[in-house]
């Protein structure tokens, strides 16, 4: 994890702060290239979802967005 974090952190996606709570933890927080980057990622990745559901017919996508909506309901329940 601590390699990964050094990563994030030397390509400037991030950047680490000392805790105001815990002076042994360390905050990270996406800087503002973080953010656009995983934005970018984020709608190529709806690009590529929307694709590929658009391969289904309309029962396929149908049954699908149901079954979602079901484990959705079933995620948010206690």
């Amino acid at each position: 994890m601590s390699r990964t974090v050094m990563q994030l952190l030397d390509a400037g996606f991030i950047t680490v702060h000392p805790s105001p709570d815990d002076g042994r933890q360390r905050l990270l927080r996406l800087t503002p290239k973080g953010n656009s980057t995983i934005e970018t990622l984020r709608l190529g990745k709806n690009d590529w979802l929307r694709q590929k559901l658009h391969t289904l017919d309309p029962t396929q996508r149908a049954t699908i967005a149901q079954a979602m909506s079901l484990l959705k309901s079933l995620l948010e329940t206690p």
